[in-house]
């Protein structure tokens, strides 16, 4: 359904030049699998390396931590922390690893399912015609829902890039590695609001930690700076005020969704609760 949306101005827009709705999600489907299975392959094998170094990585720095605060008497024993975050690094690269394998498995799925919900698309508002009338304001509701769901999920998908450009080449100035890869966990992570950044900084602020401590806070600086301006001042400016969540409606519709779908439904937890927002908005 995210892709339908995104991807149907481009299906139009090759009907307008001339080629028959056929050739036109020919093309459409073709840049999909493309993009996606091309970003798949380049991802590959640094995921692969980053999933192998990350557990020692962060073990090094949750081992100098630990020793540090045993040294302050926070903590008794340096086991009570490290054991339980090199336990959780090694399930997040697993779980990086396994994403992967999983993703390039339903990329044909997804993209035979792609096909026939733009094959539906052009005749849905005929459908709604048909079910509740051809009055004006039905259809004016349905348009106005339909524009404002494209602009939203397209703006956020134009930021979410700027992001992670940002950081790739924030993490390749530092000389950090895996900067491609933390790149595009930063666009997207940043599909969910500040919890995402959050999310999205923790591989890199332990990558850099193993370079020294001047490093870390470097790199944690950047991704705090990179996600103030273009969340809170290039986006609102590009999408308006009127398509904002309130905070605790973001922190409640992650959880929701992440229980409901899992990882999936937590990474689309915003653009679907924003969904059922602008749908709401165009109905009595």
């Amino acid at each position: 359904t995210f892709l339908t949306v995104i991807t149907y101005p481009l299906l139009r827009f090759y009907k307008r030049v001339g080629f028959s709705k056929g050739m036109a999600i020919f093309f459409v489907v073709s840049m999909v699998l493309s993009i996606i299975g091309g970003l798949i392959w380049l991802l590959g094998d640094s995921a692969d390396a980053f999933a192998e170094d990350l557990p020692e990585r962060s073990k090094q720095v949750t081992e100098s931590l630990a020793s540090w605060l045993q040294n302050n008497n926070i903590i008794e024993e340096k086991s009570e922390l490290s054991d339980g975050m090199n336990t959780y690094m090694a399930a997040f690269a697993t779980s990086i690893a396994s994403s992967l394998a999983t993703a390039a498995t339903d990329l044909i799925l997804i993209c035979i399912l792609l096909c026939f919900m733009l094959l539906e698309a052009e005749s849905f508002p005929t459908k709604v015609e048909v079910a509740f009338g051809a009055e004006r304001s039905h259809m004016a509701r349905l348009k106005e829902y339909e524009l404002d769901l494209q602009r939203y999920l397209l703006v956020k998908t134009l930021t979410s890039a700027i992001t992670g450009l940002c950081v790739g080449l924030l993490c390749w100035a530092v000389g950090l590695e895996y900067a491609f890869l933390l790149a595009v966990i930063a666009f997207l992570l940043n599909f969910i609001p500040t919890v995402g950044s959050i999310i999205a900084s923790v591989p890199g602020i332990v990558l850099a930690s193993s370079l020294g401590i001047a490093h870390a806070a470097g790199i944690a600086l950047g991704y705090f700076a990179i996600n103030l301006v273009i969340g809170n001042l290039l986006e609102p400016q590009i999408m308006g005020r009127k398509l904002g969540l309130a905070p605790l409606i973001v922190f409640l519709s992650f959880f929701f969704w992440g229980w409901m779908w899992g990882p999936i439904g937590m990474l689309l937890s915003v653009p679907l609760t924003m969904a059922l927002k602008i749908y709401m908005e165009h109905t009595k």
